[in-house]
């Protein structure tokens, strides 16, 4: 295997995703007496590193995400600038975009544990709207690409925000051209489609749109080109989440369409804000209900996952660079980059890998040791408060469609058909919408019914055990914890 060592400290590994300007990698760093960290490395393509607005947009971002000190964002640990090269190191986070476990789910998520995800997101949206710069002045960051793929779901439980490479701050450097647009057009607000004035409720919004397709499992405003995209979230009212899941309170449905508000001061004033209704309306799912949830969920990319960073990590110097003939599985319809729009640094698809499946208890131990090297647990893993159960079963997620392609273009945009779906049976979320002006009303907790998992009664015949029906034995509830079917015990 190629590998290179940069700044005579971090090792470049294996690709882990790819985007129009930048690649992610493993990467790796090597200490004296035997210390090394995984982490993640963010490379600028060499051909655009010799731009110089591009390279400076590029460090700007690290910048940036070094100013934002949470434990929802992704923090970024260095910056590197090598032999007419830029590389970001940022931590690595064991776990997969919230677009990835959508795509694995192939429905909604559970409501509580939707809950829990986004308000780890907007905690960490609302951190990076308070940050300020050396001398105490507010940057007024505003990070314009709020989305499925740029939210992390680790496997402790905890959501992150990443990718600021498009944000807007004060004092920025380099920034978007006066008229331009940048984004993913399903998750723009109205102000920034139209060019007006954006700020933290411009992120708000953006939040609204991923929490809505979360609870809903499906798209808000499903269209064909960008500009219809951005066309149908101006125009037409999102209908309630509930319309589409009725495990969906409608207290919660009052929520989510005041973050889709056309105006800005309809909406909630802060993310923060936005988070407390969310808690005060819909029990919220644990940090380690979110992590098992995400075991059971996306078992097969987080299993490809850590056995190629096992053998990647691998330093008993017995490391060959043929793989065996035997691959791990491949995470779940991975797309292909989006080539329609070359300038996008925040849009990455996951890459195939294609590594040997070494002996499952030395990739398992590994693979633990490297995400325990960069992970901090947080107190929310030592405790777990016993909430009323719902059901998970919701409506799956219709016929699959790519994910939505950046733009960066003056409106009107010009329209591009978006790429290609991989796999049939998946998709990214895309589209954006708008809602309705929301009406004033209390926000009502939400208290649905708890299932039973009792087994058949002492003296009675236990029901018969049907195969097909008890593939798997159990189902999940709505912190993600399995419950085991009555008729399969």
């Amino acid at each position: 295997m190629d590998e290179r060592v940069i700044a005579g400290r971090y090792t470049l590994l294996s690709k882990l995703a790819a985007g129009g300007m930048a690649t992610v990698h493993f990467g790796k760093i090597d200490a004296p007496g035997g210390f090394n960290r995984v982490v993640a490395i963010k490379r600028l393509h060499p051909h655009l590193a010799a731009d110089k607005a591009v390279a400076a947009l590029f460090l700007d971002e690290a910048r940036l995400a070094a100013r934002i000190r949470h434990a929802n964002v992704v923090p970024t640990l260095d910056v590197v600038a090598e032999k007419d090269e830029v590389f970001l190191v940022m931590e690595y986070v064991a776990g997969v975009s919230l677009a990835d476990l959508r795509r694995a789910a192939q429905r909604a998520l559970p409501v509580a544990v939707a809950a829990k995800i986004m308000m780890d997101v907007l905690e960490g949206l609302h951190a990076a709207h308070e940050a300020v710069d050396e001398q105490g002045v507010p940057l007024r960051i505003v990070h314009r690409d709020m989305s499925p793929q740029n939210v992390m779901v680790g496997s402790d439980g905890t959501a992150r925000v990443l990718d600021f490479g498009i944000a807007k701050a004060v004092g920025r450097s380099h920034t978007t051209q006066d008229g331009g647009l940048k984004g993913k057009p399903s998750y723009m607000a109205p102000e920034q489609i139209e060019g007006g004035r954006v700020d933290r409720r411009t992120d708000v919004y953006a939040a609204a749109v991923t929490f809505w397709e979360v609870l809903a499992g499906t798209e808000l405003f499903p269209a064909e080109t960008p500009v219809a995209a951005m066309m149908r979230s101006l125009r037409e009212a999102a209908p309630a989440p509930s319309t589409h899941n009725p495990s969906v309170s409608r207290g919660l449905d009052e929520v989510v369409l005041r973050g889709l508000a056309k105006r800005p001061d309809e909406r909630f004033p802060t993310a923060r804000a936005f988070a407390d209704a969310i808690e005060q309306t819909q029990r919220p799912s644990t940090a380690r209900g979110v992590g098992r949830y995400l075991e059971d969920t996306a078992a097969e990319v987080l299993s490809a996952r850590a056995q190629q960073l096992a053998y990647l990590v691998d330093d008993d110097g017995q490391r060959s660079a043929v793989a065996p003939a035997e691959k791990p599985p491949a995470p779940a319809a991975p797309a292909a980059p989006s080539t329609a729009n070359e300038g996008d640094l925040t849009h990455f698809e996951a890459v195939a890998t294609g590594k040997s499946r070494s002996d499952s208890a030395k990739w398992r131990a590994l693979a633990v040791g490297a995400a325990a090297s960069v992970i901090v647990a947080t107190a929310a893993l030592t405790t777990r408060h016993l909430f009323e159960r719902e059901r998970a079963d919701s409506p799956p997620i219709p016929t699959a469609r790519a994910a939505s392609p950046m733009v960066e273009a003056a409106v009107p945009a010009r329209s591009a058909p978006p790429a290609s779906p991989s796999a049939p049976p998946t998709t990214e979320p895309a589209p954006s919408a708008l809602a309705p002006l929301p009406s004033s009303s209390s926000l009502a907790a939400s208290n649905g019914p708890t299932p039973s998992a009792a087994g058949p009664r002492q003296g009675k015949k236990a029901p018969q055990r049907n195969a097909a029906a008890c593939s798997p034995p159990w189902t999940l509830d709505a912190e993600g914890l399995r419950v085991l079917k009555p008729e399969c015990q």
